[in-house]
């Protein structure tokens, strides 16, 4: 998720309409999506989203306010909370790791 969000909110609306090639739909020679035949359904155990790693609703909440203290710092009650003090510290040194993996020289600044 951290990685590739495009993948991660893709809609899969548009894989249930148009064909599809390398996660891209299928144009025409003249630029234009080519629709599925009445009936077809996209093979979804091969779509990239499957190889994604997906969070439950709890984690999903977590990493959201994980961005907003980044941004804007927590509440006073947030802060008194030792779970929320963990999850924060936790989340942080994630983001970090995966931020590092990416670009080595941004932990250093």
């Amino acid at each position: 998720m951290l990685f590739h969000p495009d993948i991660y909110f893709k809609d899969c609306e548009e894989c249930r309409q148009f064909v599809m090639v390398d996660g891209e739909p299928h144009l025409t020679p003249e630029g234009k999506k080519i629709p599925r035949r009445e009936g077809e359904q996209p093979n979804c155990k091969m779509c990239e989203k499957n190889n994604v790693p997906m969070l439950s609703e709890r984690n999903w909440y977590t990493w959201e306010m994980y961005k907003r203290h980044k941004h804007f710092g927590l509440e006073p009650h947030e802060r008194r909370d030792p779970l929320v003090q963990k999850h924060m510290i936790m989340i942080g040194e994630i983001d970090q790791a995966a931020r590092m993996s990416v670009n080595p020289m941004m932990g250093l600044f």
